[in-house]
């Protein structure tokens, strides 16, 4: 898992995932792409005793090869990660 501070700057739409196929998570902060996965860092919240709890987890989706292709077409295909707006 990345922290979100560690995906790179370049903010996508969220849209342009979704115009893939690609279901996003409404609490979607950013992705990653290693091989033909992609990883969405999505943030989760959890009341506790202790109080409010935030992590933030990657969901993984993979990849059909028609989608890795698009991705790289767009300049997308990236370790480093994009931030979603």
């Amino acid at each position: 898992m990345r922290e979100p501070d560690q995906l790179g700057d370049k903010f996508v739409s969220k849209k342009v995932l979704e115009a893939l196929g690609i279901a996003v998570p409404e609490d979607a902060l950013g992705f990653y792409v290693k091989g033909k996965t992609l990883y969405i860092e999505a943030m989760n919240t959890e009341d506790t005793p202790a109080g409010l709890m935030i992590n933030v987890e990657p969901v993984e989706v993979p990849l059909t090869d028609e989608q890795v292709n698009r991705l790289k077409e767009d300049g997308l295909y990236s370790s480093q990660g994009f931030r979603l707006g």
